[in-house]
């Protein structure tokens, strides 16, 4: 009862924040009584403190990061100011989808906020419950984006 109740407050966050954008396009996957109960409490309360916390906008000279690998390439439009070691389930706090392999960090800074949309809490994707801090960037290159890559290593997510 305890992962299904929380993953009902997570959707409700998560519903809120969607709808106080007003953008018209933007929905998110609800996570499942099903998907709750797969998840260790642990990691539904680390999302739970993560979603109560405000995520700050992102600023020139900011350092991003970006896991990635498999379904999921270099370049892309989702970001985050927190490193993936700051989690103790990084694949739940990223809402990462399965097909990300994430045996890719992709590390860079922020030169530009051009092709800077805005910030969020990660949405729950895929059955995890996200809440870390997501900075939505668009650009086809690093340049574009307004990113400067300032290295890629290999990565191992344990959860």
């Amino acid at each position: 009862m305890g992962n299904a109740a929380s993953a009902a407050r997570i959707n409700a966050q998560a519903g809120a924040e969607v709808a106080s954008r007003a953008l018209g396009f933007e929905t998110f996957e609800q996570i499942t009584v099903r998907q709750a109960i797969r998840l260790r409490p642990a990691q539904l309360a680390e999302s739970e403190a993560l979603w109560r916390t405000p995520v700050t906008a992102l600023g020139e000279g900011d350092v991003v990061y970006r896991l990635y690998g498999n379904g999921s390439a270099q370049i892309g439009r989702s970001w985050s100011t927190a490193g993936p070691w700051d989690f103790a389930s990084t694949r739940a706090a990223l809402g990462l989808p399965s097909v990300n392999a994430a045996d890719n960090l992709a590390i860079a800074t922020v030169d530009d906020l051009g092709g800077y949309s805005f910030s969020r809490h990660a949405l729950p994707f895929n059955g995890m419950p996200g809440g870390a801090p997501e900075h939505l960037i668009n650009g086809n290159d690093f340049g574009e984006m307004g990113l400067r890559l300032l290295d890629d290593v290999p990565w191992v997510v344990a959860n």
